[in-house]
């Protein structure tokens, strides 16, 4: 049966990344809360699955194998029974009727498992397009654009980041109908009007797929009709994608604008959390943003707690007039962008607005204004 050694820092890591892949909410099928674990001689490794039949990730983590073999244990149990234990080598080792010892000096705890036939078979491969990219970059892309997703279950075409991969621009995309983000990435492989990626990922995969990512590395990633596989150097990743079709967003993002608007980034993020206080908060309160020549100001108000004010400099080309927001929108969109300078191209009807910066060339974030 299973006998291995493995470094805390080492299993603890595969652990994180893994975890994502159990079932987030409550599920019939109880073999799902678990993970499967395999010890691979031959590998020297440690391989962890975990599933919930939509997602699956497989992680491989370097260990001291002296005896092969698998079995299932509580995926939550473990991870938070390993999250516990002190930093050292840790002994693993499995019994005829499938518990899980794990040992690090005198800290030693026994989980009950079951037989690894019980564990669903797992799709980890699919046949499509492949591309390659760069892990730091894919995941840096990944967290901007996600912000923009969907929460709406009955929209669920708007609930995850498409990846549109074509010959002339690779991009991902995410958009909830008030906000956009769009991030260019660089791929390799030949793409052609042939094999073209279209393809949106659910938001919770995305999700998983980040916090699976190294931040150095290569990532090859396969699309099919159905599902995707993203490949690092240690783990993979498995997902359905979803089926309906990405509205076309190329066709509300302007062309034009009243009046471009630039300002320090930071600056305008104090400004935000400055008037929030007073009305309970910029999570669910709209601001007023009064463009002038060389100053931009916010204003919110709230019956219940009174309003709130602040202005900074800005260099503004164009119109002078007021326009609303969602605050919290505003806020996710200036966070996601990198660099000192913000710039806004706004519009005064209700025309989105497109924030930028020229620091950050490969990110545009789209936002709807709120009516008067």
């Amino acid at each position: 049966m299973l006998n291995v050694v493995v470094s805390k820092d080492d299993l603890w890591s595969g652990l994180c990344r893994v975890t994502g892949g159990l079932p987030q909410r409550p599920t019939s099928i109880q073999i799902l809360q678990n993970m499967l674990i395999e010890a691979d001689k031959k590998e020297k490794a440690l391989r962890i699955t975990a599933t919930d039949l939509e997602l699956v990730l497989c992680v491989n983590i370097p260990a001291t194998v002296d005896e092969a073999g698998s079995l299932t244990v509580p995926g939550r149990k473990f991870f938070e029974a390993v999250r516990e234990f002190p930093e050292g080598e840790i002994h693993l080792t499995a019994t005829e009727n499938h518990s899980l010892g794990v040992k690090l000096e005198k800290t030693r705890i026994s989980l009950r498992g079951t037989a690894p036939e019980e564990y669903p078979n797992v799709l980890l491969k699919t046949e499509g397009t492949t591309i390659g990219m760069k892990s730091g970059s894919l995941r840096k892309a990944l967290q901007k654009t996600i912000i923009a997703t969907s929460r709406e279950e009955s929209r669920s075409f708007l609930a995850g980041v498409n990846f549109e991969i074509r010959k002339e621009s690779q991009r991902l995309i995410a958009t909830d109908g008030h906000r956009l983000a769009v991030s260019e990435i660089d791929v390799e492989g030949g793409i052609s009007k042939k094999n073209a990626i279209n393809a949106i990922v659910p938001s919770r995969a995305v999700l998983a797929l980040v916090n699976m990512l190294p931040e150095a590395g290569d990532v090859k990633a396969t699309f099919g009709d159905a599902q995707c596989v993203f490949e690092t150097e240690n783990d993979r990743f498995f997902s359905r994608l979803i089926s309906e079709k990405f509205p076309d967003y190329e066709k509300i993002i302007p062309k034009s604008s009243d009046v471009v608007v630039e300002v320090d980034r930071e600056e305008f993020l104090d400004l935000l959390r400055h008037v929030s206080p007073l009305v309970g908060g910029i999570e669910n309160h709209k601001v007023v943003m009064t463009i002038g020549k060389d100053s931009l100001s916010l204003w919110a108000t709230s019956p219940e707690f009174g309003e709130a004010f602040d202005e900074i400099p800005a260099t503004a080309e164009g119109k002078e007039f007021n326009v609303k927001y969602n605050a919290k929108y505003l806020r996710d969109g200036v966070r996601a962008l990198d660099g000192e300078t913000l710039r806004m191209e706004i519009n005064q009807k209700l025309i989105p607005t497109v924030m930028t910066s020229e620091d950050d060339p490969n990110y545009r974030y789209i936002v709807m204004p709120l009516r008067a």
